[in-house]
């Protein structure tokens, strides 16, 4: 991988659409990017929404697995 994105000139973020072997994926490597990504907004409050690739484990791993949760914290003020 090291090599391909030296390849291409060593992007901050690159697509890679590897379907029907595994969904797309995107790789960020800047921290400034990660930030906002990661940053909390209107729209998802408490966290952005998670890839789903860990469901394709969900047999190994058991469907309370603590990997595949995805907190969802309600506003308890009320």
């Amino acid at each position: 991988m090291q090599d391909l994105f030296k390849e291409l000139g060593n992007p901050s973020v690159m697509a890679v659409d590897n379907w029907p072997i595994v969904p797309p994926l995107v790789y960020i490597r800047s921290h400034d990017i990660a930030e906002q990504v990661t940053r909390t907004s209107t729209q998802f409050p408490y966290s952005t929404p998670k890839a789903n690739s860990i469901e394709r484990l969900s047999h190994l791993l058991g469907e309370n697995s603590i990997l595949q949760m995805e907190v969802c914290l309600a506003d308890t003020s009320s």
